[in-house]
């Protein structure tokens, strides 16, 4: 067990993070839950502020980048998140992504999807297991329901057992989802540009909920930090830094034979899987993956004033059955120093090998 700093979020305002899609007439920019990228640049903009910086003055900026970074650079912080919290009696009650692999069935059990190699098939030449929970009829991914876990319910799936559903939470026990109508501007001037309305969904969190980050470098620098501009339209959170919080969630697991679960989405070149590399995975081997759609980040360039490359990521929440020891703190091929591919080791069920 280690000790991490956490930093809360409380949205005081809706908070818009979008992809970056180009959206048109009557389309949507579509509201995707944020990745840790916005919050370095809220962070780095109130730091810049906390120390009287100049925010037109790219040099005097630059004396600050090795603390601070840029959009390419954390600089000096290193954070994972974000994830929700509802706040109850002034206590903090800590969310993260509930793994793919478990299932609900339709008395309301749950289960965990698991291997089996009678079913095994080829993937761009790289042999897999295909999932299974044991039941001819399958069921649904908890995910889908309840797309968060507190904190007791993952130490449960870390060890390989089943957690109740007073652990799991839905996206509208934190937050609820506003639509607004917007109008898009010319570049050239200030007036309407012809066929630019438009439609954004926004998170509006309640009032005892919120946002927070695992702060494993420069907590001392978010001193004196308690207001920020986080997300599209400026919208606005105060912040509250919780140090020394016991976390045993990222203890290593020694099975052989255990899972990854990303706390955050991994961007690979090609899919699903580090490129080129066949079973081989970070040090480990994999035998099956749990995946959902592709995660799509991205982001607006406040540098350059349009959208960033539009990358696709594998979303948070994916489980990868691997045999052996994971060699990397990230499993990412991309951006793993601004927290990407973030993961926690579980103990596979019990029951993995088919009940024996």
């Amino acid at each position: 067990m280690k000790t991490i700093d956490i930093l809360r979020f409380n949205p005081e305002s809706a908070l818009l993070f979008r992809d970056t899609r180009d959206f048109g007439f009557s389309e949507n920019a579509r509201t995707v839950f944020p990745t840790s990228e916005p919050f370095y640049g809220a962070v780095r903009t109130a730091f810049l502020r906390k120390s009287k910086t100049n925010l037109r003055d790219s040099a005097a900026i630059a004396k600050h980048k090795s603390q601070i970074g840029d959009r390419d650079d954390p600089g000096a912080f290193r954070f994972v998140g974000p994830f929700p919290f509802l706040k109850k009696n002034g206590r903090a009650r800590y969310f993260l992504p509930t793994p793919a692999h478990l299932t609900q069935w339709e008395g309301g059990e749950f289960a965990f999807l698991r291997p089996n190699p009678g079913l095994a098939f080829t993937y761009n030449g790289i042999s897999l297991q295909t999932l299974w929970d044991r039941k001819t009829e399958q069921g649904s991914r908890a995910a889908e329901a309840y797309p968060w876990i507190d904190w007791d319910g993952m130490s449960k799936i870390k060890e390989g057992r089943t957690p109740d559903k007073a652990h799991l939470a839905k996206d509208d026990a934190f937050f609820e989802v506003e639509h607004r109508t917007g109008i898009g501007l010319r570049s050239d001037r200030k007036n309407a540009q012809e066929e630019m309305i438009f439609r954004v969904r926004s998170f509006r969190f309640k009032e005892e909920a919120g946002l927070y980050l695992f702060v494993l470098k420069g907590a001392n620098l978010l001193e004196g930090i308690d207001t920020v501009l986080l997300g599209g339209k400026s919208g606005v959170a105060t912040t509250e830094l919780e140090n020394n919080v016991s976390v045993s969630l990222f203890d290593k697991v020694e099975d052989s034979e255990k899972i990854a679960v990303l706390v955050t989405p991994a961007i690979f070149k090609k899919g699903f899987l580090p490129t080129d590399s066949g079973n081989a995975f970070f040090g480990a081997n994999v035998e099956a993956v749990c995946n959902g759609k592709p995660y799509p980040v991205g982001g607006w360039d406040l540098i350059v004033r349009k959208p960033k490359p539009l990358m696709h990521a594998v979303p948070f929440g994916s489980a990868f059955f691997i045999k052996g020891s994971l060699n990397s703190g990230n499993i990412t091929e991309w951006r793993s120093e601004f927290g990407y591919g973030s993961y926690i080791e579980c103990k596979r069920n019990k029951e993995d090998n088919h009940g024996k």
